[in-house]
C-alpha cells in the first residue's frame, strides 16, 4: 500500500491526513481527524490509521466526518504551485461555496448538490466544476452530481473596431488610460506587461518586453518574471504614436515605471462611460486578429504577443464585420 501523511493547523488544532491506495490501478483515497492538541497524538493516529489500512486488504474506508471546506482546502493545496494572481481566481470561487464548508460530503447528496450548484455566477462555474471533478477522481465522493453549464462562447465579437479606438482617442477619458489604450491597441501586449514598463524597456522604435506588474500577495503589488518565462521575452516594433503617448506620461519616480494604476480593470469603467463594450483583454485579441488578417506569419505572431502557436489560434484569432466584408471581396475576385 502507498501512503501519504499531511498535517495542519485547522480551528485552531491539529488535523493529521493520510492519502493512499493500494496499486497503481486505482485512485487516492483520503482519512482525516482533526482536533489534536499534539502533533505526537496526530502522528500517532495517522500511524494507526495506516496500519488498519494496510491491513485491511483493500476494502474502502469511508471518511463520515470529512466536509466539503476540507476537501476545497485539500483542492487549493493542489494548485499551489500556481501563480499568486491564478490561486486568487481559485479562491474567490471557492467562497462562493463558504455557507456550505461545514456540510459533510456523506451528505452531499444530488438535491444538495444542486441548491450549491444554484449559488454559483457563470464567471466561476469552470473552476466548481473542477473542484467537483478533483473530489470524485480522489474518491471524496462516490457521485458527481453536479449540473453546471458550460459556459457557451459570448456572441458578441472581442475585437476592437476602428471607430471604438476613434471614441478613445478622443473621448473623455484620463490622459493616462488613454495611453494604455493606445499601448495595448498596437502592440497586443498583455496587461500586466503594460503595467510593468519602465523607461529603459521604451526605445523609440521598439518596447523590449522582460517583466510584468502584478499582485504578488494579499497586499502586495509588484514586479515579476513574465507569465511565459520561454517565449515571453521578446522585442516588439512601435510606431511614433506609442512612443510619443508613454514619453507624454509624468514618470511614477516612486515604483520606477510609467504607469500608476495597479489593475488593468481600473479601465473598465472609462471604456464603458464611452460606450464600449470592451475589457483592456480584448485590444490583445484585437491585435493577433488583425495581424492574421494582414496575413504575418503565425510564428511571428505568437513571437509579438510572447505566446505559443498554438494559443494564438484557439484564443486569440477573430473576425469582426470589417474584417469579413474585406474578406468577402477577396473570395468573390477568386470566382
Amino acid at each position: 500500500m502507498k501512503h501519504k501523511e499531511h498535517y495542519r493547523e485547522k480551528d485552531g488544532s491539529i488535523q493529521a491526513i493520510v492519502s493512499y491506495k493500494y496499486d497503481d490501478s486505482i485512485k487516492w483515497k483520503t482519512k482525516s481527524k482533526q482536533g489534536f492538541k499534539k502533533m505526537s497524538d496526530a502522528k500517532r493516529w495517522a500511524s494507526s490509521t495506516i496500519a488498519e489500512l494496510a491491513g485491511s486488504e483493500g476494502r474502502q474506508l469511508m471518511d463520515e466526518n470529512m466536509t466539503l471546506g476540507d476537501a476545497i482546502e485539500f483542492f487549493m493545496s493542489s494548485k499551489s504551485h500556481l501563480e499568486y494572481s491564478t490561486q486568487l481566481t481559485y479562491r474567490h470561487a471557492m467562497n462562493r461555496l463558504a455557507p456550505y464548508n461545514d456540510l459533510k460530503l456523506s451528505k452531499l447528496n444530488a438535491i444538495k448538490t444542486q441548491e450549491i450548484a444554484a449559488c454559483i455566477p457563470p464567471g466561476h462555474t469552470i473552476r466548481i466544476r473542477m473542484l467537483f471533478k478533483y473530489m470524485k477522481d480522489m474518491d471524496l465522493i462516490h457521485t458527481n452530481y453536479l449540473k453546471l453549464p458550460i459556459q457557451s462562447p459570448k456572441n458578441k465579437s472581442r475585437l476592437i473596431s476602428h471607430a471604438d479606438y476613434q471614441k478613445i482617442l478622443n473621448g473623455k477619458i484620463s490622459h493616462e488610460a488613454r495611453v494604455f489604450c493606445i499601448v495595448a491597441y498596437h502592440t497586443g501586449m498583455r496587461s500586466g506587461e503594460i503595467l510593468g514598463l519602465t523607461p529603459e524597456c521604451v526605445k523609440k522604435d521598439k518596447i523590449i518586453v522582460n517583466k510584468q506588474w502584478t499582485k504578488l500577495a494579499p497586499e502586495t503589488v509588484g514586479f515579476k518574471n513574465l507569465k511565459n518565462k520561454e517565449k515571453g521575452i521578446r522585442e516588439i516594433p512601435i510606431n511614433n504614436e506609442v512612443y510619443k503617448a508613454l514619453q507624454s506620461l509624468p514618470f511614477n519616480f516612486a515604483e520606477g515605471r510609467y504607469f500608476t494604476f495597479n489593475r488593468s480593470s481600473q479601465l473598465d469603467h472609462p471604456l464603458k462611460s464611452l460606450g464600449i463594450d470592451h475589457t483592456p483583454h480584448d485590444f490583445r485579441h484585437t491585435r493577433a486578429s488583425e495581424m492574421v488578417h494582414a496575413g504575418f506569419n503565425l510564428k511571428y505572431i505568437a513571437y509579438i504577443l510572447g505566446d505559443k502557436i498554438e494559443t494564438v489560434i484557439s484564443n486569440y484569432v477573430g473576425i469582426n464585420e470589417e474584417m469579413i466584408s474585406e474578406e468577402n471581396k477577396k473570395f468573390l475576385a477568386h470566382l
